[in-house]
């Protein structure tokens, strides 16, 4: 873990977010209203569009990424997923966002990277990390939801790979509580005014705390030798 904190203090090894706050806003209201308004058959290009400019801006440890899904793609899986989603008459609808995640996952990559990227966890395992998001917002009456939140994106991100490289999050509830209220307190002060800087504020929060956790090298010695790799 000193390893790993002690590169990062390095600005090249640092991960930010340099979207702009208006553009942010304006293309996940873009991505809403046109999914509503097109009866959500502009969905899959709409999506593709706002993970290529989120992509474009995010940095990890210091290496860009890009999303090089294609609308038409996603659009033929949502076909299939809408369908299967009739037919068990609705039961499939818990895997939707899973698989969203997984596809996206799969076509993110770092700019000269190379490498697999996948986004990998089965579908008990992902209802069990549900329950318990959920049991942490309720059975503190909300309270604990900023906790709740740093559970779910460390899980989220520790299932998931870039070019060969497993993510991490080191993102505390209570440095997230904080910011919540900082936030609601400048919203406050602003008259609503600073409402409009809110999504990219918490996105860049987000990824500042994500890093690479270990790298995944696909040899003789399999996976498993890879998880022993770590830089911590």
């Amino acid at each position: 873990m000193k390893k790993r904190n002690n590169l990062l203090k390095n600005s090249a090894m640092r991960s930010y977010f340099t979207g702009n706050a208006a553009t942010y806003l304006l293309l996940l209201i873009a991505v809403y209203l046109g999914t509503v308004f097109s009866l959500f058959i502009a969905y899959p290009w709409l999506v593709c569009a706002f993970y290529r400019w989120e992509a474009k801006y995010t940095y990890i440890n210091g290496k860009q990424t890009y999303f090089d899904g294609k609308g038409s793609d996603l659009f033929k899986k949502y076909i299939k997923w809408l369908l299967l989603t009739i037919v068990t008459l609705t039961i499939y609808k818990i895997c939707l966002t899973k698989n969203v995640i997984m596809w996206k996952a799969a076509h993110t990559h770092y700019i000269g990277g190379s490498g697999t990227s996948h986004y990998n966890c089965g579908i008990i395992e992902k209802l069990l990390m549900l329950v318990k998001y959920y049991a942490i917002i309720i059975c503190t009456l909300t309270i604990g939801s900023s906790w709740a939140y740093c559970y779910k994106t460390k899980w989220t991100l520790n299932h998931t790979v870039i070019d060969g490289k497993a993510l991490d999050f080191c993102g505390k509830g209570l440095n997230f509580f904080g910011k919540i209220w900082l936030t609601i307190l400048l919203v406050i002060v602003t008259c609503g005014i600073y409402l409009l800087w809110v999504p990219t504020v918490f996105k860049r929060w987000e990824v500042e705390h994500t890093d690479v956790k270990y790298e995944i090298h696909f040899g003789t010695q399999g996976y498993g030798a890879a998880q022993n790799n770590k830089t911590d």
